[in-house]
């Protein structure tokens, strides 16, 4: 393939917008203008997504790691289950707390329901208030971390 063929087989299809008789009254340099913000805009949108879905995982890993570590803070390596089952509930309290607002109290919910699903998963439901309470303390912090920004450009 000449260069030629793979700049044609790489270039987009003309936008439907370039088909109105507005843009074809436009000077070509003005066209080329318009052609490059429409352009600039497709890559912010891409960019915009890719840097979701990395904010996505980033929230799923810290939520996955924040129930691991208070199970085995709560519970010790005793309840190995605990440990194994915060790798299943995790996650899904990541994706819980990526979707819902960024407020501190929505959070803490959400971390201790997580803590709650353990306790059901493995069996142990136990009056486990201490456990409960440190979950909501902990994820409460995360939450104000969120909810604040307290890293720009992260959350």
């Amino acid at each position: 393939m000449t260069s030629r063929e793979e700049a044609v087989a790489t270039t987009p299809p003309p936008s439907i917008r370039e088909d109105s008789d507005v843009f074809r009254r436009l000077p070509p340099d003005a066209q080329a203008r318009v052609r490059a913000a429409w352009e600039a805009e497709a890559a912010a949108e891409v960019r915009w997504h890719e840097q979701r879905r990395r904010q996505r995982r980033r929230t799923v890993g810290e939520c996955t790691a924040l129930l691991l570590f208070l199970m085995l803070l709560v519970r010790g390596l005793a309840y190995g289950s605990f440990a194994l089952t915060a790798f299943v509930v995790g996650p899904l309290v990541g994706l819980l707390v990526d979707r819902a607002p960024r407020e501190r109290f929505v959070v803490a919910c959400c971390g201790m329901a997580g803590h709650a699903g353990i306790a059901l998963l493995t069996g142990l439901c136990s009056a486990d208030v201490f456990g409960i309470v440190l979950t909501g303390v902990v994820f409460a912090i995360y939450g104000v971390r969120r909810e604040f920004g307290a890293f720009d450009g992260d959350h």
